[in-house]
């Protein structure tokens, strides 16, 4: 019997106002608050509601036999928390069954596991923080953001604990079998990866775009043509497929009620959630994924995030900040710093994954990749000026120790670069 472990993807992000260039110096705020709660509360409305507590009342009557895992984003953490009372009691609910397993993941949904590891494994640390406090239950299993993955961060989940990492398969990594199987990191064979299988993520999502289309009994048939001859299948879901007022479609949570007492009617597969299924399953092999090299294009399964020069410019622009915010002793500007790392942001400025003809459930809030890059460098251009003001206002005493360890080493790697440039220059007089 093959097991279903399916994953349920709630992520938010904060809306950025229409920013200007010429608002460069004249407005420090960046994000639009009224849009972002009203937001949230619209998707708590015709979305999360109604879906957790379908989800909540069938783990109740199914018990053990229907076990899933949710992956809840920080950004989302926040905002539930601030305007979602409801909604956090049913997570908390849900939480409390035993049978719904919470995924860490980068707190602020960055990109920091590509260039910046100690970054991505303070973020993991928060996130595991804020999911004890707030549903009182320690994560085993662990996502990069949007499921990217290489060895390094394969090794730091590794170093912090987790015993599964969920990824998005990459064709490189997967020279033998393919998705549907268990696999252990190369270095940190304890540590076991699950990949997506993609092929019935986007059957299922596609399915609650058009429930007319897709009957349960079709997607039950489905399930076991698209899986191959492994043990586990992993199937990721994002929460706005849910929401029944998307393409005139209301019956989306009938449609999960149904697939999922045809999937228990079969008993040709099993749910169960990742830390459990990975007990009872012997890994085939290695996965093996390098990080990419330092100075070359970003590769193919990044594109979405980084694939061309406007996305490329705003990261790099970005995480030029990065050792100065080490140093900069102001906790607002902590938390801008924080949100401006979404992923979100450099996936907006996209030219090839948010066509509307393809009914992607994502929108571009700012209409154009263009706009989007327009709007985020400006804000960057605000931000850094503000970072650049507060070091050098910043007395010794107002830092901490391990700022001052951080502004020594920022600082000696400053005066190498200035020396460098200066023996460059006379070299050419």
């Amino acid at each position: 019997m093959k097991t279903l472990a399916f994953n349920l993807n709630i992520h938010k992000y904060y809306l950025l106002k229409k920013y200007r260039f010429f608002d460069i110096g004249n407005d420090n705020f960046y994000f639009d608050e009224p849009s972002t709660r009203s937001a949230i509360e619209s998707a708590e409305r015709t979305c999360l509601k109604p879906a957790l507590e379908m989800l909540l009342a069938m783990v109740r009557r199914y018990k053990r036999k229907f076990r899933f895992s949710i992956t809840v984003s920080g950004p989302v953490m926040q905002l539930i928390e601030q305007s979602c009372p409801y909604t956090l009691q049913l997570l908390k609910q849900l939480a409390n069954t035993g049978m719904v397993e919470f995924v860490a993941s980068p707190y602020n949904h960055s990109l920091a596991g590509v260039n910046d590891i100690e970054e991505f494994r303070r973020q993991i640390r928060t996130s595991v923080s804020e999911i004890q406090r707030l549903f009182g239950v320690t994560p085993e299993t662990v996502q990069n953001s949007d499921l990217i993955y290489t060895d390094s961060i394969g090794r730091t989940a590794y170093e912090e604990g987790f015993k599964v990492m969920l990824v998005q398969p990459e064709t490189r990594s997967l020279e033998v079998k393919g998705s549907d199987y268990l696999y252990f990191h190369p270095t940190a064979q304890r540590l076991k990866i699950v990949t997506q299988n993609s092929n019935y993520s986007m059957l299922f999502e596609n399915a609650l775009k058009d429930g007319h289309l897709f009957t349960p009994e079709y997607l039950v048939e489905q399930l076991g043509t698209n899986a191959s001859g492994g043990d586990i299948l992993f199937a990721s879901l994002n929460s706005e497929y849910l929401d029944g007022t998307k393409y005139n479609n209301r019956d989306v949570l009938l449609l999960v009620k149904s697939f999922v007492e045809k999937i228990l009617e079969s008993k040709l597969f099993k749910f169960d959630i990742p830390s459990q299924a990975i007990q009872k399953m012997q890994p085939i092999g290695p996965y093996k994924l390098p990080d990419p090299v330092p100075g070359l294009n970003y590769p193919t399964y990044l594109a979405p995030w980084l694939g061309n020069d406007l996305q490329r410019e705003a990261f790099t622009k970005l995480n030029a900040l990065k050792e100065r915010m080490k140093i900069a002793a102001n906790p607002t500007l902590q938390i801008i710093w924080q949100r401006l790392q979404c992923s979100d942001y450099f996936y907006f400025m996209s030219d090839g994954y948010l066509d509307d003809t393809k009914q992607n459930i994502v929108t571009n809030p700012f209409g154009t990749p263009y706009n989007a890059f327009i709007t985020y460098m400006n804000i960057i251009g605000d931000f850094e000026r503000r970072v650049n003001l507060t070091v050098e206002n910043t007395t010794v005493e107002q830092l901490s120790d391990k700022q001052i360890a951080d502004s020594i080493k920022y600082y000696q790697a400053r005066i190498k670069e200035l020396k460098q440039e200066y023996q460059k220059r006379s070299a050419l007089k």
